[in-house]
């Protein structure tokens, strides 16, 4: 059985690389990471999550209430069909 992580992240994604280094070491076997959000449009987490063929997308949360912004990123999560979400680093 597999359990898909959904990340919200700000950074550079230093916290998520260590996640990626344990799943590679086999230490969290069964574990995956699905989706990585952020709302910071560069953010080098969304490079590292793309480079290892992790879906990974800028939300911006630019004229929407919190509600709407909020909606948006658990409409993701849902689409993805995560089992946890963990805020690693997340600014927002």
């Amino acid at each position: 059985m597999t359990f898909k992580l959904g990340v919200l992240a700000s950074g550079n994604g230093t916290d998520l690389s260590a996640i990626y280094q344990e799943m590679d070491e086999g230490k969290m076997p069964g574990i995956e990471v699905d989706i990585v959000l952020s709302n910071v449009e560069n953010a080098t987490v969304l490079e590292r999550a793309r480079a290892r063929g992790i879906r990974a997308e800028f939300v911006s949360a630019k004229g929407k209430s919190k509600e709407e912004y909020d909606t948006e990123l658990v409409q993701l999560m849902k689409e993805a069909e995560v089992d946890l979400v963990c805020l690693i680093g997340y600014m927002k």
